[in-house]
């Protein structure tokens, strides 16, 4: 595949990123989730993670078509940096839920209303 081809689609990949993390954002703000955002959140992590493999085959046919690789590894560095760690903060929301009944976790939900429109 073309370099320009593989390019574009790794900024694809990174803008699905992007966007995860603004709605992380959004749900992080929130003094607790409901039911639905807690669904919501599990839906979008689920799809969120499936992009690593593919970024991961692209990012390796980029570097094995170039002379100097290591403009390529700091994109590969940076874009796991952030895939980690939004996937950590996305787990660390979604922990509270996987508790047992009873716990001091309140999940009725009280949430901004950015996210009602979601």
């Amino acid at each position: 595949m073309e370099d320009k081809t593989l390019i574009k689609r790794r900024a694809s990949l990174k803008a699905k990123l992007t966007l995860f993390e603004s709605y992380l954002q959004t749900v992080e703000s929130c003094d607790s989730l409901s039911r639905l955002q807690i669904n919501e959140l599990n839906v979008r992590l689920s799809k969120i993670e499936e992009i690593y493999t593919d970024f991961d085959s692209i990012q390796c046919d980029i570097e094995n078509s170039t002379e100097i690789p290591d403009e390529q590894y700091k994109e590969r560095e940076a874009f796991e940096t952030k895939y980690f760690r939004v996937i950590a903060r996305a787990r660390d929301l979604l922990a509270p839920a996987a508790e047992p009944a009873g716990s001091d976790h309140s999940q009725t939900g009280s949430c901004c209303t950015a996210l009602e429109g979601h």
